[in-house]
């Protein structure tokens, strides 16, 4: 829309002006969608600023693009107009946008709007161009302290520091950043426990540090990506590797397919199934990323030597060969499976012993 905005204020002769308006218009709605209603609508403002009487001509745009989504809706190939002329069409069907995804289209109509009043205002009236200015300033100032806080949360901005250092298994980190702060948190309760663990010392600390039952274990009291995710790393680090599958593909899927901490896990637990076919799938994907490109070129190439990580032929020891849906018993009887196949994986053991406190069911 830029480079044709670009093109569209080069070119002097009013004729081959309106030409090219129009069927970039046509072009930008084939490739792009919705972005062509608001390319037109900007070069109607820009036009009606040049030309009032020249300008009125330009509202064709706007409108073939209206005439090319009832066309499209006759075709059936989108489902209502939000989609065909509003950033909604760029927004994930199956979640709601809300209005923020309008903002940047409405900042962008009013700047040129105001470049428009601007143009008009002659070099010579100083106090005029300076008042633009003012008013541009308290606008964006205005909306940026009403909109601050909201997009600002201590627990929040806490949760994801602690997910990077799980990210990259820096327990110790997790635990002094616990340190500093009240944890009355589930989520925070829940990676502090999780860092215990994988140090292989979550029985002998769980008592020092506030606890609400079994859930400061394991939170299951939502369902978005990033409790998911939080959930895979957890259930990773018991050796359920189903479960971490599990809920590392759901998080991927909700949050757009594009999660490459997510694929990495995706990449483990399918090595550690033996599906390595599906595990280059996601190799392939994270190559193309920046930073774990090199991690998914050294997992290609231990798969092609046919090498691995001792931590998977680790986490490989403890799928537990029993026919029955994984959780169908409980997950402390999955535990057990999984210490029977694999008894020097400490972490399930820890996790095991713990859920055994908050049950009652300590076995001495």
């Amino acid at each position: 829309m830029t480079i044709g905005i670009a093109l569209q204020i080069r070119i002097s002769q009013p004729l081959k002006r309106f030409l090219y308006s129009w069927l970039s218009c046509i072009f930008l709605f084939v490739v792009a969608g919705p972005i062509s209603m608001l390319y037109a609508c900007i070069l109607f403002i820009m036009e009606c600023f040049t030309s009032i009487r020249k300008g009125i001509l330009y509202i064709i745009l706007p409108l073939s693009i209206v005439l090319l989504g009832q066309g499209c809706l006759w075709a059936g190939w989108y489902g209502n107009w939000k989609h065909i002329l509003l950033a909604d069409g760029y927004f994930t069907w199956r979640l709601q946008a809300g209005s923020a995804i309008y903002l940047p289209w409405g900042a962008t109509i009013i700047t040129f709007i105001l470049g428009g009043i601007y143009k008009k205002f002659p070099a010579s009236k100083k106090r005029a161009i300076y008042s633009l200015f003012i008013i541009q300033s308290l606008v964006i100032g205005t909306f940026f302290c009403m909109n601050l806080p909201q997009h600002i949360n201590k627990d929040n901005e806490v949760f994801k520091e602690l997910n990077y250092w799980a990210r990259h298994e820096h327990w110790d980190q997790i635990i002094e950043r616990c340190n500093q702060i009240p944890m009355t948190n589930l989520l925070h309760q829940n990676y502090l426990n999780l860092a215990f663990a994988e140090k292989e010392i979550l029985n002998e600390k769980i008592h020092n540090y506030p606890n609400m039952g079994i859930q400061s274990l394991l939170f299951t009291g939502g369902r978005t990506p990033y409790l998911s995710a939080m959930l895979s790393d957890i259930y990773y680090s018991m050796g359920h590797i189903a479960f971490s599958r599990r809920y590392a593909f759901e998080a991927n899927e909700s949050a757009g397919n594009y999660s490459p901490k997510l694929l990495k896990r995706l990449v483990q637990t399918s090595l550690i199934y033996g599906e390595n076919k599906l595990a280059l799938k996601y190799i392939g994907i994270l190559e193309k990323t920046l930073f774990y490109k090199k991690w998914a070129k050294k997992q290609r190439y231990m798969l092609e030597k046919g090498t691995e990580d001792s931590n998977l032929s680790n986490k490989r020891k403890c799928l537990f060969p029993d026919n029955r849906f994984s959780g169908s018993k409980g997950l402390d009887k999955d535990l057990e499976e999984i210490i029977k196949s694999n008894p020097n994986h400490q972490a399930t053991a820890q996790y095991l012993e713990a859920i055994r406190l908050f049950i009652g069911n300590i076995i001495p």
